[in-house]
């Protein structure tokens, strides 16, 4: 019964190219990675990835019945492969994290350890960003009231709930400011501020439960990257390493400190 409804649900999404059969190969579309035709009640990563993450089956036909989906797990098919899995092609976002980890110097600062507060080194965090908006009453500098990650050299992700600030009369933020330590000052000749373009509110974002609170900035002009400046790679693989968390961002430490 859940194939039957998730079968309802998408049919009409981006199909696989052409009509497939059965134990045709196929490309599944959210991780371009090989697969095989088959039937939807015999995919459980399909299944997993729909129940657990929201993420629809790449489907194999346009026929409702039977309901045909490219399946990842070569196992779950009751019959042998009918081609060689191909190297994976990477990501959108694994290729962009090469390409940016150009600009990494050669010796970067690690300066993470057990304290639960610790000041951040010049260059250690170089994808923070603080976001800010129009300062109503000195008009003469911003108030930042969040944060985000550059993630391109157009985009900063941040949180949904940035949208509007809070102490802002609820306008949407100007400014993105990169490469400063200390705010509302820029403290170095690299740090940039760039005019907020337009901000991509996740869909799904709700703000009664804050939930899939996520959007994206968009920036008024690409990002001049430096030492103090850079793009943080996004995470494509599946599972998350076991090593510590850790969270970044500004906050008054003494009275005349943030």
């Amino acid at each position: 019964m859940k194939w039957f409804a998730l079968s309802v649900v998408f049919f009409g999404v981006v199909q696989n190219g052409s009509s497939l059969n059965e134990g045709e190969g196929c490309v599944i579309r959210h991780t371009d990675s090989a697969g095989v035709c088959t039937l939807g009640s015999k995919c459980l990563p399909a299944l997993n990835d729909y129940q657990r993450n929201g993420i629809p089956p790449t489907l194999c036909s346009e026929q409702r019945f039977p309901f045909l989906v490219c399946c990842t797990d070569l196992t779950a098919i009751n019959q042998k492969p009918v081609f060689e899995k191909t190297t994976r092609r990477k990501r959108l976002s694994e290729r962009k994290c090469d390409e940016y980890s150009r600009y990494m110097p050669e010796n970067t600062p690690n300066c993470i350890d057990d304290q639960v507060i610790e000041k951040a080194k010049r260059g250690e965090f170089p994808h923070m960003a603080a976001v800010g908006w129009e300062n109503y009453l000195r008009r003469t500098d911003y108030m930042f009231e969040c944060s985000g990650s550059l993630i391109s050299s157009r985009f900063v992700l941040t949180s949904a709930d940035c949208k509007v600030g809070p102490y802002s009369h609820k306008q949407p933020p100007k400014i993105v400011r990169l490469g400063p330590l200390d705010i509302p000052m820029q403290d170095n000749a690299t740090d940039e501020d760039l005019p907020v373009k337009t901000i991509h509110v996740y869909p799904g974002y709700n703000s009664s439960v804050i939930y899939n609170n996520i959007a994206l900035l968009e920036l008024e002009a690409d990002v001049d990257f430096n030492d103090d400046i850079r793009p943080a790679c996004l995470w494509s693989k599946p599972d998350l390493p076991g090593y510590k968390a850790f969270t970044t961002g500004w906050k008054v430490l003494e009275p005349s400190e943030s």
